[in-house]
């Protein structure tokens, strides 16, 4: 499968078999698909920028592009969505990370007004926690508990919650009219899909398709988007 965007070419490769070996000659391939593209259009990926992520394969063997030796990495970014060898959980770390940074350069402005204060969240902290809704709000309860501490940390911020403040986070959300993190992201990735749908985007049907072809089946690491939807349709806050 190739995903495209702009200069960036991301292939996932993937072998019904068990032999790393066949995994490897089909990802070879697959490079010297790209390779030759690329000649004939006199462009040359940066091998520093190139990264290939062995997941679920334990000792694969070495991969070779171009007579090079290419090592691999158990981890890599793709227009800030962080892969690695279990999937999209690292995503969620690296999120959690950035927001709390972005939360922690706020903290300057403690005796702005609430109001204020809450357009700064919304404007600096939220959208790095939410980023690619469409994975996010498929993942487990565990990963999106942990944008939700966050949230909430941001919360505290704007009402100026103490810790011995007998308030529930309940209250404090319905305080600024801000939904849970897993209805937001529910939503968000509602209306992404929506959108695609309503636009005839060319890939929505063949994803429509795979996902009714088997419609229980998902994988922990991949949880599939269109599933979670249709499992929960309103979720609980």
């Amino acid at each position: 499968m190739n995903v495209l965007y702009a200069d960036d070419v991301s292939k996932v490769v993937f072998h019904p078999g068990r032999s790393s070996a066949m995994l490897n000659a089909c990802t070879e391939r697959e490079v010297a698909r790209i390779s030759a593209f690329e000649e004939e259009w006199r462009i040359k990926t940066n091998l520093a920028k190139f990264s290939v992520i062995p997941m679920a394969t334990q000792n694969p063997p070495p991969l070779m592009v171009d007579g090079r030796v290419v090592d691999f990495q158990a981890s890599s970014t793709v227009l800030g969505l962080q892969v690695s060898l279990r999937g999209y959980v690292s995503h969620v770390t690296s999120r959690v990370r950035r927001a709390k940074s972005a939360l922690f350069t706020l903290y300057r402005f403690r005796e702005l007004d609430a109001e204020l204060k809450l357009h700064l969240v919304k404007a600096l902290v939220l959208p790095v926690l939410t980023y690619l809704p469409i994975l996010l709000h498929a993942l487990s309860r565990t990963a999106i508990s942990k944008l939700q501490r966050v949230q909430n940390a941001a919360l505290r911020f704007m009402v100026i919650h103490r810790w011995d403040d007998f308030v529930t986070m309940e209250s404090l959300h319905e305080s600024v009219d801000l939904p849970a993190i897993n209805v937001r992201l529910h939503h968000m990735a509602s209306q992404a899909w929506l959108r695609m749908q309503e636009e005839d985007w060319e890939q929505f049907l063949v994803l429509q398709e795979l996902s009714d072809a088997a419609p229980d089946r998902s994988h922990g690491w991949f949880p599939r988007s269109l599933r979670a939807l249709r499992d929960e349709f309103q979720p609980p806050p």
